[in-house]
């Protein structure tokens, strides 16, 4: 068999596949970009930005604001004067009572100590007659 013969070729033709297979899908890759290209040129006469026609400024009903011309309102109240927003939960009235210490018998928390292992039974031995 040729791969008997040839046994670089095992190593050597996945390679090749490959190489094969990037060069097809670059070739239609750059084809398609060239397409797009080709498309892209020939629709020069159409404007990329579409421009809305507004009618004349006597037909509007609502100017839109020049806002060279708006009216400045008067500046902030200052931070000390700023009130706090309404809470959703509001905190319960009062304050709360104080913390206090309580001390509770706690279990030991060492561990209990460990088992003895069992002895090892004694046993009998036993005689036996081979009669």
């Amino acid at each position: 068999m040729a791969i008997d013969m040839f046994p670089f070729l095992e190593i050597f033709m996945p390679f090749v596949g490959l190489g094969i297979t990037i060069l097809c899908c670059t070739s239609l890759c750059k084809a398609c970009h060239n397409a797009q290209e080709e498309m892209r040129r020939e629709r020069t006469d159409t404007p990329s930005i579409f421009v809305i026609p507004f009618p004349p400024a006597e037909d509007r009903t609502h100017n839109p604001p020049r806002y060279s011309m708006t009216d400045f309102s008067s500046l902030p109240p200052p931070y000390a004067e700023v009130e706090r927003k309404p809470e959703l939960f509001p905190h319960p009235e009062g304050v709360p009572p104080p913390y206090t210490e309580v001390s509770l018998p706690l279990a030991s928390t060492a561990p209990p100590p460990p088992t003895p292992p069992p002895l090892p039974r004694a046993t009998p031995f036993r005689r036996m007659s081979y009669a």
